[in-house]
């Protein structure tokens, strides 16, 4: 919770900074459409959990820019996100029930979808022959929309099964750096890279699996009006 008090902290007197310095700016707000695509992974918090692969990441949604100045954006939007990975646990660590005898590592591959709504600021440079280039600094907000597992635990088979453990919400930290481009006087491209660095735990205690975080790295696309 100090990450998250600490992010919104700092996007929010930044914010304050911002329009203080811009006395008279015309506000506008532009819309579009994005698509990320990479890959993502599951980052395990302690010895006992181990990463072992990552997972396709795919996101699609609505975005909105409120324009502060020619230079200084609030980047939001409504995307639906889908990401997960692979990871082990040691015997008598994880969500399905196993014999803490047996000396077997469990592997679990989870696919999450989530329902996010980032809100980022994102500062832009002025045109470079006929280009501008951004970087944006903020945070996101999850809602699971559904959970599939495959497992292997005591060397019995679980496909396409539903954890009931998967915490509801998710939250991270959102980075990005690109550049944009118009395409005449209304419409213009915008094409980048993107980090999600999660927050929040995705499993509750009693799962046993210790704290593991969805992470992402991704190319970013997308187009407004």
């Amino acid at each position: 919770m100090k990450k998250l008090s600490l992010l919104f902290t700092i996007v929010l007197s930044s914010t304050i900074i911002i329009n203080a310095q811009t006395k008279s700016i015309d506000k506008k707000i532009r819309f579009g459409f994005k698509i990320d695509a990479g890959s993502s992974t599951i980052s395990p918090k302690e010895s006992y959990v181990s990463k072992d692969g990552g997972k396709f990441y795919f996101s699609y949604g609505f975005a909105a820019d409120f324009l502060l100045s020619d230079n200084y954006v609030i980047a939001t939007g409504l995307n639906i996100t889908h990401g997960g990975g692979s990871f082990t646990t040691d015997n008598g660590k994880g969500l399905l029930e196993n014999d803490i005898n047996n000396t077997a590592r469990n592997t679990y591959s989870l696919s999450l979808q989530y329902l996010e709504i980032p809100f980022a600021l994102k500062l832009k440079t002025d045109d470079i022959n006929g280009i501008k280039y951004w970087g944006q600094f903020g945070t996101y907000l999850g809602a699971n929309l559904g959970a599939r597992m495959n497992a292997v635990v005591d060397g019995k088979i679980y496909e396409k099964y539903t954890p009931s453990k998967v915490i509801p919400i998710n939250m991270g930290l959102d980075l990005g750096a690109g550049i944009e481009y118009p395409f005449n006087s209304k419409t213009y491209g915008s094409i980048g890279f993107g980090y999600h660095n999660g927050f929040i735990n995705l499993t509750k205690s009693d799962w046993n699996a210790g704290k593991i975080v969805l992470n992402g790295f991704f190319l970013r696309t997308a187009v407004y009006f």
